[in-house]
């Protein structure tokens, strides 16, 4: 009982540190995808050749998403923005037909970025390429310094649970040494005092996993209740593939703990 409560309790920590891990990867890749690459065209471009380009940046590999905006949408968004009156003693339309792009996270750096913006400026009637190279330098500095940080406090954490699991076996295993010496003494093979353990771990194992897993999703879903923000009971296939991980893990690692803690006890 002991070290099903104990092997739970881990589970469901390991579970959580899950979640924790993948929902920083999916808010850097979040960041990533909502930064803004503006393709401005110059005057003399024509709306066809304008839309003609927007298809062919569409169909390249770093793009995740563009839209063109044309400079009468722009000069109505501008309106909208700082009030029509403010634009009224405009004779002609200032602005200028603009595509906006979104890349794909993996060519959100500044040397990736720097090989598209060249690309971009030999198309026909692209005047320039507009994007905050500031942001993209901070963007690089912070992301690596949090994703070191994150993997050392995960790791740590996970191999004190790994620890507690296997400390918590060797300990219930020590109840048993009695019980274990009088197999010895009466000829029992190893095979034979094993067996009994192996499949009490084994079913301890799958138990403590699946209850664990249903627990993660109970938290998961109150915490989606209270704070739908957080989105985190959205992605049912990443949570199916946590519990069969988790599930897997804990089969593997109890027993494996289990015959560990057994080997002091089975030399005759």
């Amino acid at each position: 009982m002991v070290t099903f409560l104990c092997s739970f309790i881990a589970l469901v920590g390991l579970g959580l540190l899950g979640i924790l891990f993948y929902k920083l990867h999916n808010a850097e890749r979040t960041i990533k995808e909502s930064f803004v690459v503006e393709i401005v065209f110059n005057r003399s471009s024509s709306q066809e050749n304008s839309l003609s380009t927007l298809n062919a940046i569409k169909r390249s590999n770093y793009c995740l998403e563009a839209t063109f905006i044309s400079k009468d949408s722009a000069l109505s968004i501008l309106k909208n923005e700082i009030g029509e009156t403010a634009v009224d003693f405009l004779d002609n339309n200032p602005l200028y037909n603009s595509i906006q792009l979104h890349l794909k996270d993996e060519y959100v750096r500044s040397s990736s970025i720097a090989k598209i913006e060249t690309q971009l400026k030999d198309l026909k009637g692209i005047d320039d390429v507009r994007y905050s190279a500031e942001s993209i330098a901070q963007l690089e500095k912070i992301v690596p310094v949090v994703k070191i940080s994150t993997l050392i406090v995960v790791g740590v954490l996970v191999f004190f649970i790994l620890l507690v699991i296997f400390f918590i076996t060797r300990l219930t295993l020590s109840f048993e040494k009695q019980s274990i010496e009088s197999m010895k003494l009466f000829g029992a093979t190893r095979w034979f005092i094993v067996k009994p353990f192996l499949g009490g771990a084994l079913l301890v194992s799958v138990l403590s996993a699946i209850l664990a897993s249903i627990t993660i999703f109970g938290i998961g879903y109150y915490m989606n209740f209270t704070f739908a923000q957080l989105n985190l009971m959205n992605d049912l296939y990443t949570f199916a593939n946590l519990s069969v991980a988790l599930i897997l893990f804990s089969i593997v690692f109890i027993p494996l703990s289990t015959i560990l803690a057994l080997i002091r006890y089975l030399k005759f």
